[in-house]
């Protein structure tokens, strides 16, 4: 015993020196709903587009599981709640699907990676040991001639003055809604037939070449300043 007792002694101090037994004791006294705040407060403002989402995802796992410390939430009690979590029946009557489950442990997994590495107040992510659910692969499918021509038709016809252009920007390059409606004058080169595109999902700028972009689309639908 006397020896056990000296190596529990010298694994206290050697994780004292390590900073590993502060933040275990910080992991006891803060819960995951002040995780969820701080992150609330400091985090998601800088994701505006997925802001929303995000801030009821956070809001469910700080309603069901707020209260636990830190410590306390383990993989087996994450997984447990993402049972209940499938089970739950939405609006339109529907169980979950597994892809929005998987965006709730996801962003439960910011949370904790943001108080492991900038916060210091736990050593690990007990969401790294949870694998993900699988979701069926989308299916790809890619308008006709005669389904293009229809649509383009339409949204000429459409009361709103840019509904023309952004479709024709988005057939073109195939550049997502958001980052075509992002786009200034400075952003387009005629004469190379590319566009540069500033917001995008990953946050990372880029090129985009037009098969099809030329100056009779631009004067038909004038493009926001």
């Amino acid at each position: 015993k006397l020896n056990e007792a000296k190596k529990w002694a010298q694994q206290v101090e050697s994780n004292i020196r390590n900073g590993k037994h502060f933040k275990k004791a910080v992991a006891k006294k803060i819960t995951l709903a002040e995780a969820i705040e701080r992150y609330v407060r400091e985090v998601l403002p800088k994701k505006p587009r997925s802001f929303k989402n995000q801030y009821q995802q956070l809001r469910w796992w700080q309603d069901k599981i707020g209260h636990y410390p830190l410590s306390e939430i383990s993989s087996a009690l994450i997984v447990k709640m993402r049972s209940q979590l499938s089970e739950e029946v939405t609006h339109r009557g529907k169980g979950k699907s597994d892809a929005t489950v998987n965006c709730y442990i996801a962003i439960l997994s910011h949370v904790f990676t943001m108080a492991m590495k900038c916060w210091e107040w736990v050593e690990n992510n007990p969401t790294h040991k949870i694998f993900r659910l699988k979701t069926p692969r989308g299916r790809t499918r890619w308008l006709s001639e005669e389904e293009r021509a229809k649509l383009l038709v339409a949204c000429r016809n459409n009361r709103h003055p840019h509904l023309y252009l952004v479709v024709v920007l988005c057939l073109s390059t195939g550049a997502r809604k958001m980052e075509i409606l992002g786009l200034k004058w400075k952003d387009i080169d005629m004469e190379r037939r590319v566009i540069m595109l500033h917001e995008t999902k990953n946050g990372e700028r880029r090129d985009r070449k037009s098969t099809r972009l030329n100056s009779s689309h631009v004067k038909r639908s004038r493009m926001p300043t």
